[in-house]
């Protein structure tokens, strides 16, 4: 099993790309495969105008919702749009972001996608540049990316039944985590204890007669231990 494995996914920061805007209703679906159940703890996003972004994820196999979540984010862009407009936000060079706890679920091992869908006002920002946009953004887009153990894959966005590229969508610096981790671990105290040596003793005979006598045996350790006599 893969308990207790927490390790990060993608790009740090925006900064890693080029330019992109933010977006009300961006539609493709980032896409995930998982080697062993896991869970999308928390993520850096980018939000333009404030509101209440949904995040739904959906197994591609079976095509079944397996996992919901839904954040109320301030807007972190700095130049503040009061609601989104029906066309796309410039990019504000300023804005951190913010890191949202999402504990979306991949339940088993497979290939996943996101679906964010923005309301009451929200706002959400994606890098947007093809691969081979050398000239506005200092590396390539990268996908896929890949945990270092090689359990987590984001290999691309889903787009009108399609694979594209062209753009990095949504989540930042991912913090994932296997499904079912044990609790933090606490460190325990070692003791070291020394094997006990037993000197069995007896008394009377050796040889008795089945069901007519006895024999007392006794123990002597080098420890003060208790015991148990077992048959055979």
């Amino acid at each position: 099993g893969q308990g207790g494995v927490s390790q990060s996914l993608g790009p740090k920061t925006k900064y890693e790309f080029g330019t992109g805007t933010y977006y009300s209703n961006f539609g493709p679906q980032p896409i995930y495969e998982v080697k062993a159940p896991m869970v999308l703890e928390s993520a850096r996003v980018y939000i333009g105008t404030s509101g209440t972004i949904d995040f739904y994820v959906t197994d591609m196999n079976t095509g079944e919702l397996v996992s919901f979540s839904s954040s109320t984010i301030a807007a972190t862009r700095s130049q503040q749009n009061i609601v989104a407009p029906p066309n796309q936000i410039t990019d504000d060079a300023s804005d951190q972001g913010v890191v949202v706890n999402l504990n979306l679920e991949f339940p088993k091992a497979g290939k996943y996608s996101i679906t964010q869908v923005c309301r009451n006002g929200a706002s959400i920002y994606r890098s947007n540049r093809t691969k081979t946009d050398l000239a506005n953004a200092p590396t390539n887009i990268g996908f896929p990316y890949n945990s270092p153990d090689n359990i987590i894959s984001l290999t691309g966005a889903l787009y009108q039944g399609s694979v594209i590229y062209s753009g990095y969508y949504y989540f930042y610096d991912m913090k994932f985590k296997s499904m079912g981790c044990a609790s933090e671990r606490v460190a325990a105290p070692v003791i070291e204890s020394i094997s006990p040596t037993l000197k069995l003793t007896q008394g009377g005979t050796k040889s008795i007669c089945p069901g007519a006598e006895t024999i007392n045996l006794g123990v002597n350790s080098n420890q003060v231990i208790s015991y148990q006599w077992q048959k055979n």
